[in-house]
């Protein structure tokens, strides 16, 4: 079972916490963290203090895509890291089919490897780019907003992605492209591109894959399988 992570020094602690839960709640299933980062070394020394145990699950590529024009990023909360992920196929190897990519500012609650495996062979059946949560929050606005065919938006926090079929259809130059042609309308980074490269076709997964805080109780649901501290 493979992991994607991308982000950078801002959310150092807060990818180790995620990571640590993963690891955790998937007992003693195969598992793999690959991690787009853009100072490596620093996330590194942080592995070796607090997982050294889990350090050989764990493999770190330098973001070097420096040269690119990030938009909407000044002034915001987010910084030019929360585009890595749009790039994620040029770091991971071409032998992995599968990867599910989680957010820094996510917290595993319970085994995830199981409900992973069952989104993978549907992905594989109906053959999907990837499978993710619906955004309910303004939907027909942000079709309209990004010009899209489908009606359908989904949250960018958790994604089990289809990488052979990726691969296939969603080359470097189209992701450069799609970035430069939205810039003005863009409002939530990387998520509108992705979503707009996508454009419906994907496997809607089960709200408990990127349960928000925000629509939780005081207790999560002992079904939730990532709770999505975002904002």
């Amino acid at each position: 079972m493979n992991f994607l992570y991308c982000f950078d020094n801002n959310f150092n602690l807060q990818a180790l916490n995620s990571i640590n839960s993963v690891i955790h709640n998937s007992e003693n299933d195969d598992i793999n963290f690959y991690i787009v980062h853009e100072t490596p070394d620093t996330f590194l020394k942080i592995i070796d203090k607090y997982l050294p145990k889990y350090k050989n699950l764990i493999k770190i590529y330098k973001f070097d895509f420096d040269s690119l024009s990030f938009p909407k990023i000044s002034g915001a909360h987010v910084s030019k890291a929360t585009y890595f992920r749009l790039f994620f196929q040029e770091y991971l190897p071409v032998d992995l089919d599968f990867v599910t990519y989680v957010d820094s500012d996510i917290v595993c609650l319970s085994n995830p490897t199981k409900r992973i495996k069952e989104q993978v062979q549907l992905l594989k059946t109906k053959d999907y780019l990837l499978g993710a949560v619906v955004d309910e929050q303004g939907q027909n606005s942000n079709k309209d907003r990004l010009s899209m065919k489908s009606d359908e938006y989904f949250n960018a926090g958790v994604m089990v992605i289809n990488l052979r079929k990726w691969r296939s259809e969603i080359k470097t130059d189209k992701i450069i492209s799609c970035m430069a042609k939205l810039e003005e309308k863009i409002l939530w980074w990387d998520q509108d591109i992705l979503n707009v490269l996508v454009d419906g076709n994907f496997l809607e997964l089960n709200v408990d894959f990127n349960m928000k805080v925000s629509n939780t109780s005081d207790n999560a649901e002992n079904s939730v399988i990532f709770l999505h501290y975002a904002g």
